[in-house]
């Protein structure tokens, strides 16, 4: 989730991390359902209203965001 949220492609993130598409497609595709969304904009948006992604320094993304307010 967090390559995906950073921007990568699903081409991309099979590259990153060294493993097939259809592995991607099929982890992307199950994040999906389990958000209740369609797309990575969407899956992005709720995954920081869930604290699943964490910032660059380990911290929850909406406490690093909060912190900059």
């Amino acid at each position: 989730m967090q390559l995906l949220a950073s921007g990568l492609n699903r081409k991309e993130i099979s590259e990153a991390l060294n493993i097939s598409l259809h592995t991607v497609n099929t982890h992307v595709e199950r994040i999906y359902k389990k958000l209740g969304v369609h797309n990575a904009a969407s899956a992005t948006g709720a995954a920081f209203r869930e604290n699943l992604l964490r910032d660059d320094h380990g911290g929850h993304v909406r406490e690093a965001n909060a912190a900059c307010r």
